[in-house]
């Protein structure tokens, strides 16, 4: 059986802006910055099939700082309602991400290539 995977049309990463919670102490305050994290649902799959927005199962986002060896992963599962942006709280920094869709199937489309953000 031949796996066919789904493909990113784009990746847009939006940086929004800054947030500090007044209430915490001085010590506990964390310089965290909000990141969207937003792209384009794909229409087709890389065998250039057509693709439905019912046979999207998610999207596999994987982010670290640049330096890092490893990725950190998340899943946004969008079997439900279709997801296409994700925010992130993260401290200053320059961050790589890269994403890739998933069918209900569960066959993964090739990662988006990397988009790098500094975070000031």
């Amino acid at each position: 059986m031949k796996q066919t995977s789904v493909l990113i049309i784009s990746l847009l990463v939006t940086l929004l802006f800054g947030c500090q919670d007044s209430s915490l102490s001085s010590a506990e305050i964390l310089d965290l910055k909000n990141l969207s994290l937003e792209w384009v649902a794909p229409v087709e799959r890389e065998n250039g099939e057509l693709l439905t927005e019912a046979e999207i199962g998610g999207f596999q986002i994987l982010y670290r700082d640049s330096g890092a060896d490893t990725y950190k992963t998340l899943t946004v599962d969008t079997t439900q309602e279709l997801i296409t942006e994700y925010n992130f709280e993260l401290a200053a920094g320059e961050y790589e991400f890269k994403i890739a869709a998933f069918d209900t199937e569960g066959l993964y489309s090739a990662y988006s290539d990397v988009a790098t953000i500094t975070i000031e």
